[in-house]
């Protein structure tokens, strides 16, 4: 049985199931579902750094993103690249939720909230893919201890500097070339 209504300020569909879950489907499909059994869980710090992080994916648009993704690799799904982005767009869209509910609760009541929902994937009702894996380590290592934006300066430094040589090497091979079709040398 699902019964709409407003939570902390966010309007919510509760759901009465004896799983803790949470989800964001498009606002025309639900909004955000939660479990009473979730609501009974959480602080209300938690709740509203839960809240905080699933309006995060309505605000943000992450279904259209996952929906552009979806549909752009599905074709090319045995590509190991293609792949690899299509597995890890979904994990970044959670840290960007994750960041905005962390300024909006704290860090702590995401990080118990995300703790206390576990480690399962909640599936949503007729869905194909997860909705919301809850605690992955690296979301919590992520919210805990953040990366500096130094640590990604070397390998962006090493691609910058391999992309110039190419480009220096490709143009001194074919500059040649190029002159000699602009002079009228092959007819």
């Amino acid at each position: 049985m699902a019964q709409k209504t407003t939570l902390l300020g966010q309007p919510v569909t509760l759901v009465d199931v004896p799983e803790k879950m949470v989800f964001a489907l498009p606002r025309r499909r639900c909004g955000i579902a939660i479990s009473l059994a979730l609501v009974d869980e959480l602080t209300e710090e938690e709740l509203q750094a839960v809240l905080a992080h699933e309006a995060a994916h309505l605000g943000q648009r992450h279904h259209l993103i996952v929906g552009l993704i979806e549909g752009a690799t599905r074709p090319l799904l045995w590509v190991p690249l293609v792949r690899a982005v299509a597995d890890a767009v979904p994990h970044y869209l959670e840290m960007a939720a994750d960041n905005y509910a962390s300024k909006q609760a704290g860090t702590p009541a995401l990080a118990s909230a995300l703790l206390k929902l576990g480690e399962t994937p909640v599936m949503a009702p007729r869905a194909q893919h997860v909705v919301l894996h809850a605690a992955g380590i690296d979301r919590i290592r992520h919210l805990v201890s953040p990366p500096s934006a130094s640590r990604g300066l070397a390998p962006a430094s090493l691609i910058l500097l391999i992309v110039s040589g190419l480009l220096i090497v490709s143009a001194t091979i074919h500059l040649p070339y190029l002159q000699a079709v602009i002079a009228g040398c092959f007819r």
